[in-house]
């Protein structure tokens, strides 16, 4: 929960789930149909829910591609938006840790589809994210569904020098199919005399970034020999020319890509008898090409909370899945497995390149002999861990006999070294007695191998909502300027940051020959029981895989 002080009526955003524990942690979002354009929005209040009074930055992702960074704020709501066409089964929201100590965390995550018949002129093939959504001349904030169908968060601005208007008529019409709610377009701001432009700037953070421009208005009165048109310029050049209709909201669909700031122009035309007028606005960027169509099967391997397996898998030393016909391609967690130091693939038909989660991991042995799809792959380690193994083995045994032999041996201390002829003494009554016994000695050894894992260490945009100005409570900072709007995002590191964790145990490097499973298997036949004896010694834990 948010601390109390941060508490409003907005119930949705006094409580959040914080991720301290992954890099990466992600919400998989059932969708109806692979070919569905759905508008997805995820909400973020701090509220110095962990009494730190740092709100962390962090990435977000959808579907293994990043969509912006997220700067949260402790005073305001920070939300992103994004039209995305599914790829697959699914869509995956990620949030990912991109700096030391801060964590990622979300208030709210909504995903609702769309029809075809809306937004057809932003390309399925991108992701779009809403920079901009203004309802012109309105005071309240439009809040999603129900007062937006779609589940659209609309801002409310009077730009400086122009004039709110407010329309005569509660009916309306629409000619425009992405379908705006009435009540951003019965609010309306015109321009303050009949030769006045309107001029609205907004900030892009992208350079030569596409532009998807959605301009809505309509007329606000019934005007009698009276007409209104305009011509809309972006980046001063020339798009349409237009005639708003009483009762009838019409529009403008504008591509645009601009050198730096966006400009959008309504100039009235000579022939107008009413000055520029503009109901609302919806500016969307579109996002860098899609470098995947999901999160990888390998993240999801590692992601997905509903595996039980995994959670338990995380605090394994030894996974031994060889000789069970697996196949496939290696999963790539199993090398991120804080607490894993032998990995035991033998004999199996797992098939590409050994993930380098893997490979790269100096604290893990692995053994893939007996695939025959995999690359001639060998393991220096492996024979310096059996190596190891039977050389202590044989130095034990030979330290125990050489110290039992010693104790038996040796003479007792303070013992004459002058024995009879007979090699017996003789008593008093003449017979012969026998030597004490020497005091037996018993020696034991482990060679169970002490290993004590140790913890894992645990360790802005957007039009921002305050907490007073929303109609259910939460306020707004209204910003009475469109060109004031920063939404600005510095591009942050991709890049999930990796966790160091340490088993405790002791690395060393030793260039040692190569060896493979042939090699091995002779060495430990010839030492019998005692490479035998290695072996069985070795904890094992057997997990079963899918097989696909």
């Amino acid at each position: 929960m948010v601390s109390y002080s941060s508490y409003t009526t907005w119930e949705q955003m006094n409580s959040l789930r914080s991720f301290t524990q992954q890099n990466k942690n992600c919400y998989t979002l059932p969708i109806t149909t692979q070919t569905a354009r759905y508008f997805i929005r995820a909400m973020f209040k701090y509220g110095n829910y962990d009494g730190n009074s740092n709100p962390p930055t962090f990435d977000l992702e959808i579907d293994g591609n990043k969509w912006t960074t997220v700067v949260s704020s402790s005073a305001t709501i920070v939300y992103h938006e994004v039209i995305y066409t599914s790829k697959g089964d699914n869509i995956s929201v990620c949030l990912a840790r991109t700096q030391a100590k801060q964590f990622p965390f979300i208030s709210s995550l909504e995903a609702l589809p769309l029809p075809d018949t809306m937004y057809t002129g932003m390309s399925r093939e991108l992701a779009w994210l809403n920079t901009y959504r203004y309802n012109y001349g309105a005071e309240d904030w439009i809040v999603g569904y129900p007062d937006d169908e779609y589940n659209r968060i609309w801002v409310p601005v009077t730009p400086s020098g122009l004039v709110a208007v407010i329309a005569d008529t509660t009916f309306i019409n629409y000619t425009t199919y992405e379908n705006p709610p009435d009540s951003a377009i019965l609010d309306a701001v015109e321009a303050a005399s009949l030769l006045d432009t309107i001029s609205l700037s907004f900030r892009i953070s992208k350079i030569n970034s596409l532009n998807h421009i959605l301009v809505y208005y309509t007329e606000m009165t019934l005007q009698i020999n009276e007409t209104r048109a305009f011509d809309i310029y972006v980046d001063n050049e020339f798009e349409l020319r237009t005639s708003p209709e009483y009762q009838n909201c019409t529009g403008a669909k504008i591509n645009a890509q601009p050198a730096g700031n966006l400009t959008v122009e309504l100039r009235p035309t000579a022939e107008s008898m009413l000055p520029p007028i503009i109901s609302a606005i919806e500016v969307y960027t579109a996002g860098d090409p899609l470098v995947t169509t999901g999160t990888s099967q390998d993240d999801r391997y590692g992601l997905e909370g509903p595996l039980p397996e995994f959670s338990q898998m995380k605090a394994l030393q030894t996974i031994d899945l060889s000789d069970n016909n697996l196949n496939g391609t290696i999963p790539e967690f199993l090398g991120n497995l804080p607490n894993l130091m032998l990995l035991n693939l033998h004999s199996n038909n797992f098939s590409g390149e050994v993930p380098r989660t893997i490979t790269s991991n100096k604290k893990l042995t692995y053994i893939i002999d007996g695939n025959s799809n995999l690359p001639n792959h060998k393991r220096k380690k492996l024979a310096l861990l059996i190596g190891l193994a039977v050389g202590i083995s044989l130095g034990i045994v030979l330290v125990i006999t050489a110290i039992v032999y010693f104790l038996k041996n040796r003479p007792t201390t303070g013992q004459q070294a002058v024995e009879p002829a007979s090699g017996t003494s003789q008593g008093e009554n003449g017979s012969a007695q026998e030597k004490p016994q020497e005091e037996s000695v018993s020696v034991s050894a482990s060679t169970e191998p002490q290993v004590q894992p140790s913890q894992p260490d645990n360790e802005h945009n957007k039009p921002m909502l305050t907490e007073e100005n929303v109609r259910m409570g939460v306020n707004v900072e209204n910003t009475n300027q469109a060109s004031q709007a920063n939404t600005s995002v510095e591009p942050v590191s991709t890049g999930a940051m990796p966790v160091s964790v340490n088993a405790g145990s002791i690395h060393q490097e030793s260039e040692v020959p190569d060896i493979d499973m042939d090699e091995l298997n002779d060495l430990l036949d010839q030492h019998g029981s005692i490479g035998t004896s290695a072996r069985t010694q070795m904890p094992t834990t057997c997990v079963t895989l899918p097989t696909s």
